[in-house]
């Protein structure tokens, strides 16, 4: 069974709204989705999308269960059989944020939990945001049954920074503070040999701590050769693993999938969840 299911933050300014919710309701109408989940929806840009022919298709979560704040909030749309509707404000908010979770039923006697939520923003705020999507995965893995239920789904606007993946789990911490990538130019140096690295050629940037213009200290990406990278002291065994299965992948290799697999940005979460952000897409198994 498929199920396409889509998530939008359609931004809670007014600039050019009519024209922005039309087309989020073209991209509703050729995609087809099972179940939406919006950010930063307002009143009004909530009444544009309801306009809309295919918001006939679908129940709204905002028509049931009021948002928690009323400046902007999130809604799910679900164009399959509603069996539930929760709202969770989350305590630690500052913000007004809530989780909003939906049981739907794909197949006769089959449900699914969906949940959409904003979480905190800015970077000043890592712990809370963390701690609200912990709590919305705990929430929707204590409703999901497996005797009836396919899983859950968790989508959104997570705001999730790379610095707080090491909040998340401590397995997460290389993801944080390392890139893997094919040099773009041949302009950067390598910080370790301080010779430059070829364009095309597999560098690796770590954010460091370094003195800029002023005497200013500030966390700035600097780079090194894959194998000054994998050679320098300080670079740890969950570091080195990364950058193996990173380079490999970029070079066209088998990766192999042993201990590595642990590794996986999403070895924090259940296998029974499906973790979206904005573009962003961290499996279901």
């Amino acid at each position: 069974m498929k199920l396409r299911i889509l998530t939008f933050n359609v931004f809670f300014d007014e600039v050019a709204r009519s024209v922005r919710m039309k087309a989020i309701g073209r991209l509703v109408e050729r995609t087809r989705p099972a179940v939406i989940g919006f950010q930063e929806v307002t009143r009004e840009a909530l009444a544009l999308l309801k306009a809309q022919s295919w918001a006939q298709f679908y129940d709204c979560s905002v028509d049931t269960a009021p948002p928690f704040q009323e400046a902007y909030f999130v809604a799910l749309f679900s164009a399959l059989p509603v069996k539930s509707l929760e709202t969770h404000p989350f305590s630690n908010t500052g913000m007004g944020r809530e989780l909003v979770l939906m049981q739907v039923e794909p197949t006769p006697g089959c449900t699914l939990y969906v949940g959409t939520s904003h979480l905190e923003s800015l970077p000043q705020f890592a712990g809370p945001r963390v701690a609200q999507l912990k709590e919305s995965l705990t929430l929707l893995r204590d409703r999901s049954s497996p005797s009836v239920c396919l899983g859950a789904v968790f989508m959104g606007d997570t705001n999730l920074l790379r610095a707080d993946m090491k909040l998340l789990d401590r397995r997460l911490t290389a993801f944080a503070d390392v890139d893997v990538e094919l040099a773009k130019s041949g302009r950067s140096k390598c910080r370790k040999c301080r010779e430059s690295i070829d364009k095309g050629a597999v560098r690796v940037g770590k954010m460091m701590k370094d003195k800029v213009a002023g005497g200013k200290v500030m966390e700035i990406r600097v780079w090194f050769h894959e194998d000054c990278f994998l050679e320098a002291a300080d670079t740890t065994d969950d570091e080195k693993q990364l950058v193996r299965r990173k380079a490999g992948e970029l070079r066209g290799e088998e990766v192999g999938h042993g201990d590595e697999e642990e590794m996986d940005m999403v070895g924090y979460l259940e296998s029974r969840f499906l973790l979206i952000r904005r573009a962003n897409l961290f499996f279901l198994l």
